[in-house]
């Protein structure tokens, strides 16, 4: 019972900073909502995630959970991935935009 307090309490903290970021990427808190909301069921009838777990092939609520985690995690992990390189490569063409004008800048000042 306290630790269902206690995870209430943060989701319920996660869910209104996801809302709050819903001006920033809203596809983001979208997502982020629903994962709470889903956690929250969760914490607050645990005895349907064994049963859910046994639906897939899963003996335990926890394992499924854990497994969800992970799936979620690497999903995440490839979205940044993807952000940072795409980052990296704007990054990158700003560099160079910005030696090729200092570059022909230097040139009409020498000319």
């Amino acid at each position: 019972m306290i630790f269902q307090i206690f995870a209430t309490i943060v989701l319920a903290g996660v869910f209104v900073y996801a809302y709050s970021q819903a001006r920033v990427s809203r596809a983001v808190a979208v997502s982020t909502m629903v994962l709470v909301l889903g956690g929250e069921y969760f914490v607050l009838l645990p005895a349907h995630a064994i049963r859910i777990a046994n639906l897939f092939g899963i003996g335990r609520g926890a394992d499924l959970i854990f497994y969800l985690w992970i799936l979620l995690s690497l999903v995440v992990a490839l979205s940044l991935h993807l952000k940072l390189r795409s980052t990296d490569e704007r990054v990158a063409a700003l560099v160079r935009e910005l030696a090729l004008a200092q570059a022909s800048r230097d040139d009409e000042r020498s000319a």
